[in-house]
């Protein structure tokens, strides 16, 4: 059974002269508690836990000192709580992102707009152009595409007979800094299919030469 001084909302001193109903007073006994301190630790607007001082021995009676020290003592524990946490979710976040880029068509790379460094490549990235990441030509070949904040351009490898769609756009990382993401298809087959159709019109079927 859940003792009746934790479910307090604010900060509750209980010293050895507290007044007490008979419920109260026989909980306290029945724990061994003469006196207590309890303070709430709020994370994100509610209250997650309690931070419980006890005197087991002695009818306390605390003094201003000792709450004002405690209650310092908790806001300091509140605060590692609260960014541990946050960093806990940024991980999961970040985690969640990872897996969901993983899975998508395109190749994704995303760079930070701040410090230019590469904040992450998907599987497809690292796989389709790792001899540009390795050599680390591959931010001139996409930078040489940008021509604004969000757009599109074409991207063509000749030394692998490739072309990929590049389309690209500014936002917020998962930590909030600016970075650019960028994801390319490749359209090689529809390149291919493009080239065929227009030589389809320009040049007869059967000898190849020029209709017009």
């Amino acid at each position: 059974q859940v003792p009746f001084f934790l479910h307090t909302k604010k900060a509750l001193v209980l010293s050895g002269k507290a007044s007490l109903n008979a419920e109260e007073r026989e909980d306290m006994e029945e724990r061994n508690i003469k006196s207590i301190i309890v303070l709430p630790i709020v994370i994100n607007d509610k209250i997650n836990m309690y931070a419980c001082f006890c005197e087991e021995e002695n009818e306390r009676i605390w003094q201003v000192e000792e709450i004002t020290f405690l209650n310092d003592a908790v806001k300091i524990l509140q605060r590692i709580l609260t960014k541990r946490i946050q960093k806990n979710s940024l991980a999961s976040s970040y985690a969640s992102l990872e897996t969901i880029l993983d899975n998508v068509g395109g190749a994704v790379y995303v760079q930070d707009l701040t410090t230019g460094s590469i904040l992450f490549l998907n599987r497809s990235m690292r796989h389709t152009f790792e001899r540009e990441l390795k050599e680390g030509t591959i931010q001139d070949l996409i930078e040489s595409e940008i021509r604004a904040d969000n757009g599109m351009g074409e991207i063509n490898l000749p030394g692998r007979e490739r072309w990929y769609e590049l389309y690209y756009t500014r936002m917020n990382w998962v930590d909030g800094s600016p970075v650019r993401l960028c994801a390319l298809y490749d359209v090689t087959e529809k390149k291919i299919y493009q080239k065929k159709i227009e030589q389809q019109a320009y040049t007869d079927f059967l000898t190849g030469l020029y209709n017009r």
